[in-house]
């Protein structure tokens, strides 16, 4: 049986929203077809808002850096590395915005600390719900594991990728990912880094 390629739509500028490669609709974005990059962003979105709630642990937080990641990507769009899958450079965009937003938060906070006493800052710190395990857990590791685990356990993203991201050779990124689950499984218990398989 033969099959007649899909045409090509007029609206779109590209096949189908929904069976067009992620890389294909990169180029077309990168050409300048805002609905192909806005249709790119949409399959990554969810993703996306995942890793930034894991890395703030703040819903209305995780959606301003989505949106932010959104502007961001169309300013840098033309210096999408050919070799990075969209959605590790997605992860890479909002990772960045993240970190600003940690150390601004770390600001903040280390303000906040000058200006009240030692009791009301434990009574701040304590007063939100408490985070759930894998949030808790990811306290224990250093800030560049957590960002490998995210990016490896979450994203589900290569160790090739992941060292692009974070600008570290692979083997560092594979050991680092080792190194927390080693502590996970150290400080919380030995079953939980079962859930999340080398």
């Amino acid at each position: 049986m033969h099959h007649e390629a899909e045409p090509i739509s007029q609206e779109w500028g590209f096949l189908s929203p929904a069976t067009e490669s992620e890389a294909n609709l990169m180029r077309y974005a990168m050409a300048g077809n805002r609905m192909a990059y806005a249709t790119l962003f949409g399959r990554v979105f969810g993703r996306l808002w995942s890793l930034a709630y894991l890395m703030l642990h703040d819903a209305r937080t995780a959606g301003e850096v989505v949106q932010r990641a959104y502007s961001l990507g169309v300013e840098r769009l033309n210096s999408h590395p050919p070799e990075m899958e969209p959605a590790a450079w997605f992860c890479l965009l909002t990772l960045e915005i993240c970190r600003r937003a940690q150390r601004a938060s770390e600001d903040r906070a280390a303000e906040a600390v000058k200006m009240m006493g030692r009791h009301e800052v434990v009574t701040l710190v304590l007063r939100p719900e408490a985070a759930r395990q894998l949030t808790v857990a990811l306290g224990f590791l250093t800030p560049v594991q957590r960002e490998v685990f995210l990016l490896r356990y979450v994203e589900g993203l290569s160790y090739g990728d992941i060292a692009s991201i974070l600008n570290l050779d692979a083997a560092v990124a594979r050991l680092l990912g080792h190194q927390a689950r080693a502590a996970l499984r150290r400080n919380v218990g030995r079953d939980f880094p079962d859930a999340f398989p080398s």
